[in-house]
Formats: C-alpha cells, sequence, structure tokens
C-alpha cells in the first residue's frame, strides 16, 4: 500500500532500478549520489547502507525485505549488522515513498548525518526486538513527515550516543517530525539515551494509534547514560489504546529542560510519571490544553506499580518550573480509586503553577 505516489524515473537516472517483480539485492552499499528506485510492484530482499557518502537518494512505492539478514549481535551500533537501511556520517539523504519490513534491527537508522529528509514511508511487519522504526541519533537537520510506521519497538527515537562517533561533540539537534501515524509495543516517540546533548526538537500533528508511553523523554535508560535534553516541543498529538500517556525521567543529573507539550487529546488506562532524581536538573516543563480519557485498565495495580510509578495517577517530583494549563481529565472514578494518593501528587514542586486543572 501506498499514500503518496511517485513518478517512475528513467532507468538511467537511477543507479539501481527496482521494476516490476521479486528481487533478491542483497545489500546495497551506497556511494556519493547514487540512488535506488522501487517501483510500487516491486519486492525486494535486500538492505541498504551508506558511509561518509553524499547526495543519496531512495524514493518509490515498493517494499524491501530485511528478511534475508540475520542478527548475530547484541546492540544496534554493531557495524556488522545493519537493518532495513543504515546511513552513517552522510550528508544530504533523501527516503520518500518505500516501505520498509522484516529487519534485523532497527528499521532505518541514521547516526552522525547531516540533512536527512524522510518523507512518506510505511515500516510495518517488523516482529524481531529492537525493530524500531526510525532512529535519529546525534543528527542535525532531519526532517520526518508523512510517514506510517508500525514496530516492535520504539515508533521513533530520538538519541544522543555519541560513543561510536569520531566526533564526540556532536549534538542531535534541528529535528522535525509532522504528519505521522505511529504504532509500537513499546515506546511510541523515545526521545533519549546516550550521553551527549539533544536539542531544538519539534514534533507535531501526530496519531498515536498505541505505546506505552506514547511520550518517554529521558535523560538515562536504566541508568545508563546521561543525555542533555532541552529545547522539545511536542504539540496536536491525538492519541489512543496508550497505556501510558507520558513518563519523563531525569536520573542522570544533567539538564533537561524547556520541554512543552501542547494540545494532546488521549484516551490511556495508565499514569503519568514526571521525575528527576536530583532536585536541580529538570526545569521548565509545560503541559497546556490536555484532554484526558482514563479507561479501565485491563489489569489491577500492583504494589510494583506503585514502587516503580508512585501512588498516584500522576506523579511529579522535583520538576523546577512546572506548569499545568488546561488539563483535563474524564473518566476518572474507577482509576483514581486503585491509587492511594488519589488524583496528583507533586512532590518537590513548590513553584508549580496549575491553570484549570479539571477533574471530571
Amino acid at each position: 500500500f501506498y499514500h503518496k505516489p511517485i513518478e517512475t524515473p528513467r532507468k538511467e537516472e537511477v543507479t539501481y532500478f527496482f521494476d516490476k517483480g521479486i528481487h533478491f539485492a542483497g545489500k546495497i552499499d551506497l556511494k556519493d549520489g547514487e540512488s535506488i528506485y522501487v517501483d510500487k510492484d516491486a519486492y525486494v530482499y535486500g538492505t541498504i547502507g551508506a558511509k561518509s557518502a553524499k547526495n543519496i537518494r531512495i524514493f518509490g512505492n515498493g517494499v524491501m525485505d530485511g528478511g534475508t539478514e540475520e542478527r548475530v549481535g547484541l546492540h544496534c551500533y554493531e557495524p556488522y549488522i545493519n537493518g532495513n537501511a543504515r546511513f552513517y556520517n552522510c550528508q544530504n539523504v533523501a527516503i520518500s515513498g518505500v516501505g520498509f519490513t522484516n529487519s534485523a534491527i532497527w528499521c532505518v537508522n541514521i547516526f552522525h548525518c547531516l540533512g536527512v529528509s524522510i518523507d512518506g514511508i510505511k515500516v510495518f511487519g517488523q516482529w524481531r526486538y529492537n525493530t524500531d522504526g526510525i532512529d535519529i541519533d546525534c543528527c542535525r537537520y532531519v526532517t520526518v513527515s508523512d510517514c506510517i510506521i508500525e514496530t516492535g519497538d520504539d515508533a521513533i527515537a530520538i538519541r544522543g550516543h555519541r560513543t561510536p562517533l569520531k566526533n564526540k561533540e556532536h549534538p542531535c539537534e534541528y529535528v522535525t517530525i509532522s504528519n505521522c501515524v505511529l504504532s509500537s509495543q513499546s515506546h511510541t516517540i523515545r526521545i533519549g539515551v546516550g550521553g551527549g546533548l539533544i536539542r531544538h526538537i519539534r514534533l507535531s500533528n501526530l496519531m498515536i494509534v498505541s505505546g506505552s508511553p506514547a511520550i518517554g523523554i529521558m535523560s538515562s535508560y536504566h541508568g545508563r547514560g546521561c543525555t542533555t535534553i532541552e529545547d522539545v516541543t511536542i504539540s496536536n498529538v491525538t492519541a489512543t489504546d496508550t497505556a501510558r500517556v507520558l513518563s519523563l525521567i531525569e536520573g542522570a543529573n544533567v539538564p533537561l529542560k524547556n520541554i512543552v507539550l501542547e494540545n494532546f487529546t488521549v484516551e490511556t488506562c495508565g499514569i503519568m510519571n514526571l521525575c528527576a532524581d536530583f532536585p536541580e536538573s529538570a526545569q521548565d516543563v509545560t503541559l497546556r490544553n490536555f484532554k484526558i480519557t482514563l479507561k479501565d485498565c485491563p489489569t489491577p495495580v500492583t504494589e510494583k506499580d506503585h514502587r516503580i510509578h508512585g501512588k498516584a495517577w500522576f506523579r511529579a517530583k522535583n520538576i523546577n518550573g512546572l506548569k499545568l494549563e488546561n488539563f483535563v481529565v474524564h473518566g476518572v472514578q474507577n482509576n483514581f480509586s486503585k491509587w492511594e494518593n488519589g488524583a496528583f501528587l507533586f512532590e518537590g514542586c513548590d513553584d508549580k503553577v496549575l491553570t484549570n486543572v479539571t477533574i471530571e
């Protein structure tokens, strides 16, 4: 299926032309100025890779199937494993229209790249573990738009993992994601992980079909890493069937600041957790224009849930400059009774501002 038809080029205009039919391409390593076209009636078994290449393009309405590649290592950063498409230290990369399925690891992953456009792709049929849809790691000037992503792990991850890079100071910045439909068995949107800097991030007009949580912002991952995160705005989000709406965790004593989430319409059965382990690290977090409908949880709240998430449905800890504006919660009668401290619990948030916070 495709939703943005792409005009067929002349064969001499592209480096790799996959016409109607089934093709066994293996791994394609793109060089400067090379391109791949996948016809709408083409099904290609193979993967795409590029290292230190400029001005490359992958386009069409056909499907790339990564099922010929087997995962042989633990980590997704290893050079001997590729995923559907992998780009390292590249400039001016354009990917449009193509469907990606059956990846061995992260599906479309870009590391240390400058100037990337991903438009109208489809990610589906991802059943292996660590099959994130799109991973953006220490890249600058990236746009993702009009994509449909259904994955077995994070749908979109924005990372600051600088360890594999030659330039350890390279931030992940100026990333714009818009007009996408996303579904995940893990974080639908994950911002964080690594030891670098993530900043100037804009996400808007998203339909989140499933995920837990819908939005995850974290400076560390299970106690590993220390990523600074600043200047993030996520707006105009509709989310259904989410086990949790938002998880914002600062556990590495690094700055996490200037975070704005606004214009959210959400159905969920789970909690919201904004927690910083260190009193001065998380600053200026705003949740504005939220409409949340709580549904009954399919499983009861356990003592483990209380230990991990606290004993309130909405918990905020050590968030300086926290603002809730026009924050409306529906369907709470059965849900809040499961939490000993009820609806809201604020710890170390003395300068919080609550404006038009309504429980119905």
